[in-house]
């Protein structure tokens, strides 16, 4: 549309930006492999390609805080690393380096001079930016591009896209905690029924034992044996009554996360 005046309107819709677009297919391939329960670091290297194809950029990694030590930060997944730069990269303490500075600020960090910005680290890179990812138990790591022997900048589509593959990062770590989760569930479901059902085959011989025994010789045996069977036989009876109270129990899903998760 043209104003009056000769200039363009506006109101004009301007171009969609081919990086978005680009981005979206990326991240398709990557959300149906998500869905269908790929394995976590299959994904997570999947989007780390993504990334260094639609950056054009020397290389892209994720960085999750060690299991062991939550202040160091280890590569889960990288591209375009070469082999004495990964090296370099994978153990960092937490506070060094951009993406351990974007998981304690909880936000992205750009460093178009990374050298000025972060000094003379093990890690020398030209240009970099992080975002952290959150696999919805809190900031778990981060997701990295960076450029090795040019410098770049980063505009705000850059953030966001660096933003979309961050969060869907997040979503493939979340989904593979809840899927360990439920396979401890179960695990735990199946240790407990199988020595449920071992001890409850020794008190119910017993009763029912002594109940075939009262049965068939009552006759024969002393009252006081009698008073002393009839005891056992309440004794496991009570152990049954216990161990019945705990299968019940059982019924709940939450005994079993318990259970998987273990004390703290």
């Amino acid at each position: 549309m043209i104003d009056p005046g000769g200039r363009a309107g506006a109101g004009r819709a301007r171009a969609p930006d081919p990086r978005r677009e680009a981005s979206l297919r990326e991240l398709l391939d990557v959300l149906a492999s998500v869905s269908h329960r790929a394995p976590v670091v299959e994904i997570l290297s999947a989007i780390v390609a993504g990334l260094s194809r639609l950056f054009h950029d020397d290389c892209a990694a994720v960085r999750l805080r060690d299991g062991r030590d939550p202040a160091v930060t280890i590569n889960a997944a990288y591209a375009g690393l070469a082999p004495e730069l990964a090296r370099a990269m994978d153990r960092l303490p937490i506070e060094e380096g951009i993406a351990g500075r974007a998981m304690l600020l909880n936000r992205v960090v750009v460093a178009e001079d990374y050298r000025k910005e972060f000094g003379s680290h093990r890690v020398a890179l030209c240009s970099a930016m992080a975002a952290p990812i959150d696999d919805s138990h809190g900031v778990t790591g981060a997701l990295v591009v960076a450029s090795v022997d040019r410098p770049r900048r980063y505009d705000a589509v850059d953030t966001e896209i660096l933003q979309l593959f961050a969060t869907c990062a997040g979503v493939a770590l979340a989904d593979a905690r809840a899927a360990e989760t439920a396979r401890a569930t179960h695990l735990a479901q199946q240790a407990f029924m199988e020595r449920m059902s071992h001890e409850f085959r020794t008190p119910l011989a017993v009763i029912l034992g002594t109940l075939h025994l009262l049965s068939e010789r009552r006759s024969e045996l002393d009252p006081g044996v009698q008073d002393e069977l009839i005891a056992a036989a309440l004794q496991r009876g009570h152990t049954l009554s216990r161990m019945l109270s705990e299968l019940l129990d059982a019924a709940d899903p939450a005994t079993f996360r318990g259970r998987a998760s273990g004390p703290g």
